[in-house]
């Protein structure tokens, strides 16, 4: 496990407050007071990593965050929110774990391609495959 330091845009408008990651833009939350925001905001991180890592997806390094990078990259001048601005950026330390380890295993190539005809995810549905066999096993057991 790494502890790593991300940082988070935060914006205030119409009463409540709202956190978004640069480097993780699919990760988003909001809160009412800015204290809360950055606790939902660390927790909302914390969370997307690990599903990150359950998927196979690797997690980059933490990139520079500036209240000008955040305007330029999110801000449509073509849709303006009334009373929004960003206001600050913060860290957020967050537990990275470690990247799945992996080992070879030779599984048929006819095997493969009947997975991959039914889903874009073959590791995965691999891995679930193995996951729901090792439970019935340990049921009869």
């Amino acid at each position: 496990m790494t502890q790593r330091v991300y940082y988070g845009t935060v914006c205030e408008g119409a009463g409540t407050f709202g956190i978004v990651f640069l480097d993780f833009l699919g990760c988003i939350s909001a809160g009412d007071t800015f204290e809360e925001v950055i606790a939902m905001g660390h927790e909302a991180l914390q969370g997307h990593i690990e599903a990150m890592v359950a998927d196979g997806d690797s997690i980059l390094e933490p990139t520079e965050v500036t209240l000008e990078r955040t305007i330029a990259e999110l801000d449509d001048p073509a849709d303006p929110v009334e009373d929004e601005q960003w206001i600050a950026v913060v860290p957020i330390l967050v537990n990275v774990p470690d990247e799945l380890e992996t080992v070879p295993v030779p599984i048929e190539t006819s095997l493969i391609e009947q997975i991959s005809k039914i889903t874009n995810d073959n590791r995965k549905f691999i891995d679930e495959a193995i996951r729901r066999s090792l439970e019935e096993q340990r049921k009869s057991a």
